[in-house]
């Protein structure tokens, strides 16, 4: 399980002129929030030190320990907003946890090994992405590992295939498919059919259109 630790400091709210003063001088505005604070804490954080401990496009299945005023809360990430064109965080919601308290999050499932489904001529369609998962913040894993080397065509791997780790529940459907080894569709007559009098359609407008311009440079 990844953790980390950020320092951050306690701001004003001051709306959205505020929030681009702040990120104006290298920082990022987020909150704390959840049934474990009082009330909603708004923090500054320093933008290269969040970019650098959190990627906007990694999963946030880990812990952050955010240090305010000597104080640790620890938390997970609930929100990342970003610039759509630079990528850079512009706001960053935590949600405060206990270490002793089950959470709910969604974890990213992967991949392994070669599936003999694709060495037979298949198509192998990753459908379940993550899981939504529960459990203590000190079990939190870091993704779910799903073997394929035994999956031949026309199979799938479904929830309830998966072991979940000690401590771990999977809150996704059990019924729903993780990952299938699909066979090659095969294209019928009529469609075949089909495709070669499109082609046949659009050479003979290309032949048609070059002999007009023809024509019409002979007549100048």
């Amino acid at each position: 399980m990844k953790r980390v630790t950020l320092q951050a400091e306690k701001r004003e709210v001051s709306g959205k002129g505020g929030a681009r003063k702040l990120r104006g001088t290298g920082r990022v505005p987020a909150i704390i929030y959840g049934n474990e604070v009082a009330e909603t804490l708004h923090i500054a954080i320093d933008s290269k030190v969040l970019i650098h401990s959190v990627r906007p496009h990694e999963a946030h299945n880990f812990i952050v320990d955010l240090e305010v005023d000597k104080m640790v809360y620890p938390t997970i990430i609930a929100e990342v907003q970003q610039d759509p064109v630079t990528e850079e965080p512009l706001h960053v919601d935590f949600y405060r946890i206990s270490m002793d308290k089950p959470i709910h999050t969604t974890i990213p499932i992967i991949l392994s090994g070669s599936a003999p489904g694709v060495k037979e001529g298949g198509m192998l369609e990753h459908t379940l992405r993550e899981i939504n998962i529960s459990c203590l913040p000190g079990n939190l894993p870091d993704s779910i590992e799903v073997d394929v080397s035994s999956l031949n065509l026309d199979e799938s791997i479904h929830v309830s295939d998966l072991q979940p780790p000690t401590g771990v529940e999977f809150l996704t459907e059990l019924h729903d498919t993780v990952v299938h080894a699909r066979r090659p569709r095969l294209i019928t007559e009529e469609e075949a059919a089909a495709a070669a009098a499109v082609v046949e359609g659009e050479a003979a407008a290309a032949v048609e259109g070059e002999e007009g311009e023809a024509a019409e440079e002979k007549a100048e």
